[in-house]
């Protein structure tokens, strides 16, 4: 059973009405995705099964899973081609700027 891939590092994705909007810091891109492609974003975790989920989503949609099997397959390879999911190039976000009230990593903190 094949696995979703796992979301490249660096990419955020969040909800946007009934869309989603995925934001890669490594090449400084958004992509405003539909409600379709931003759940199969969601569900490139590296370790969900592919052929359970199309059979849960063919059968929530009460559409052929033949035709959601092909749907996830192109919307997986434009994932891919964006660069949203697959790509293995490390990451590594900065700390935030002095003064921002956003926390830092877990292990880069500053010793009391």
């Amino acid at each position: 059973m094949p696995t979703f891939p796992q979301r490249s590092p660096g990419v955020l994705v969040s909800p946007l009405g009934d869309r989603a909007v995925a934001y890669d810091l490594v090449t400084e891109t958004a992509h405003q995705l539909n409600a379709t492609a931003g759940a199969l974003l969601a569900a490139c975790d590296g370790v969900a099964d592919v052929d359970a989920a199309v059979t849960d989503w063919a059968g929530e949609a009460g559409v052929d899973r033949a035709d959601v099997a092909a749907d996830v397959t192109a919307g997986l390879a434009m994932l891919t081609e964006l660069g949203l999911v697959g790509r293995d190039e490390a990451f590594n976000a900065p700390k935030p700027p002095v003064g921002s009230t956003e926390d830092e990593a877990e292990g880069e903190r500053a010793s009391d």
